[in-house]
């Protein structure tokens, strides 16, 4: 088996390239997404719209933008050869509000069986009319509570995708939310958010953290568990606002910085502003050291979040990966 170690290894330490390589792209930066993926559409070995939402009584709905991200993605999924998939989230959007991550539309949706079966039927009439070729579900924002109602709602809605001949990925939250059924899906574990916005400044995933995921990935179908990895990072304000970096915008921000460096025990990226602002931000080192600990736990598949704002030093790490694999 060939073996790999890019960036930042221990003693000791082998980094197997992953089976599978994913990338989302998002409906709000869906040009500049679409553009990356012109250039490196052959690194993928699927490719998802993170396009399709709620409307007030639980229908499907088109994300705004995506009638005109449709045509270049699905060209681009002829000519490179990746597959095309979309993205369910459960953000509910009426003529004069968004709510992101609604978790009250998805309960009604899933607590009654009749309801259950329509939402199912609705989901794939939707993909087919479409021509996607798999659905990534993001129901956000559950309890464990919810786990019975929402392990008949994945299983009907496996079941039926099959039967129409498409796939099915659940996305799920690193460390709250119910999770389906032991092997009976693929599964995607999201390996970030460990500091944010609800946080002070810090990592947005490190190595330890994506170490302690090893379960959340246990109940994937083929035993083949993904992990989601962010490729940007945050910046803390010395007013106390946080806003979030692309994985460009990061590195071209050390340039101007009082004090680069890099996590003690994470071996992140960080640098401090002269405006006093703090950022942690990602690069190769830190993308292969996450990569390294996810695949040691039981993590088979990488998705990466997201495309558009990156640059080519991201991009060479995963061609390396799929070089490597082959």
């Amino acid at each position: 088996m060939i073996l790999l170690c890019l960036g930042y290894c221990a003693p000791g330490e082998e980094i197997r390239p992953p089976q599978h390589i994913g990338a989302w792209i998002v409906y709000w930066d869906g040009e500049r997404g679409i553009q990356e993926l012109e250039q490196n559409g052959g690194l993928f070995d699927r490719v998802s719209l993170f396009a399709y939402e709620l409307d007030a009584s639980g229908n499907i709905r088109h994300a705004p933008h995506l009638g005109d991200i449709m045509p270049p993605f699905f060209a681009l999924s002829q000519q490179t050869g990746f597959s095309p998939w979309v993205t369910l989230v459960n953000d509910l959007r009426t003529p004069n509000s968004v709510s992101l991550k609604d978790s009250n539309i998805v309960r009604q949706l899933i607590a009654d069986p009749l309801q259950l079966n329509q939402h199912v039927k609705n989901i794939v009439q939707r993909m087919k009319e479409d021509g996607f070729a798999g659905l990534d579900l993001d129901y956000e924002g559950l309890d464990v509570s919810d786990q019975d109602n929402y392990r008949a709602f994945v299983s009907a809605l496996s079941a039926e995708l099959e039967h129409n001949g498409l796939g099915l990925n659940v996305v799920v939250e690193p460390r709250r939310g119910p999770l389906p059924a032991p092997s009976t899906v693929s599964l995607t574990v999201m390996g970030y958010n460990l500091h944010g916005p609800h946080t002070g400044p810090g990592p947005r995933a490190t190595a330890r953290f994506i170490s302690s995921l090893r379960k959340r990935g246990a109940c994937d179908r083929y035993n083949a568990p993904g992990i989601a990895l962010a490729v940007g990072g945050f910046s803390w304000g010395s007013d106390g606002k946080v806003r979030q970096l692309e994985w460009r915008e990061g590195q071209r921000m050390t340039q101007y910085a009082v004090k680069n460096g890099r996590g003690f025990f994470n071996n992140v990226p960080f640098s401090r502003q002269k405006d006093g602002a703090e950022i942690w931000f990602e690069d190769d080192i830190s993308i292969g050291e996450k990569w390294g600990a996810a695949s040691r736990n039981g993590y088979r598949k990488v998705m990466i979040w997201k495309l558009g704002g990156n640059d080519e030093n991201l991009f060479r790490i995963l061609s390396a990966y799929k070089t490597l694999r082959q």
